[in-house]
C-alpha cells in the first residue's frame, strides 16, 4: 500500500494490516501524524516525514509476527517516533534529523536488530528483550 500526503499539511494516517507479506509506503510532511499496525509475518513499513522546523511530526508503529521491518525518517524539529515490534527476526531504521526529536523503540524476541540516526540532539530510548 502506498499514500503519498506530502502535499498535505496536518494529515493523519491510520493503517491496519493483518497477514502476511504486506506493506506500506507513506510520506507525510508538516506537522503530520502516522499510525500503523501490522500483524503477520514479512510485513513492511517504509514511511518518511518532512516539515519545517516546529512541525512535530508523530510516528507510531507496531508490528506483531516474525519477519517484520521498519524503516522510518523523520526531518524537522520537535518530532516523536514511537516503534513497537514483537516477533523473531525484526528489524528496525530509524532516522530522526534536525533539533529536539526524540524516539522510543521497543523489540521483543529473538535475532533482533535496531539501527537509530539521530542528528541535532534530542532523546533515544531503546529497550531489546531477546528470547
Amino acid at each position: 500500500m502506498a499514500l503519498d500526503q506530502s502535499q498535505a499539511r496536518r494529515a493523519t494516517a491510520r493503517i491496519t494490516q493483518t497477514g502476511q507479506a504486506n506493506s506500506v509506503n507513506l510520506v507525510q510532511s508538516g506537522a503530520s501524524r502516522a499510525n500503523v499496525s501490522q500483524a503477520g509475518s514479512g510485513n513492511s513499513a517504509s514511511l518518511t516525514q518532512s516539515g519545517e522546523i516546529g512541525a512535530a511530526a508523530r510516528l507510531w508503529i507496531s508490528q506483531a509476527g516474525e519477519g517484520n521491518s521498519v524503516d522510518a525518517t523523520q526531518n524537522g524539529a520537535d518530532n516523536r517516533a514511537a516503534l513497537i515490534q514483537t516477533g523473531d527476526g525484526n528489524a528496525l531504521q530509524l532516522d530522526q534529523i534536525g533539533p529536539d526529536n526524540a524516539a522510543f523503540i521497543a523489540q521483543s524476541g529473538a535475532e533482533l536488530a535496531i539501527g537509530v540516526t539521530q542528528t541535532g540532539g534530542g532523546a533515544i530510548s531503546v529497550f531489546q528483550h531477546n528470547r
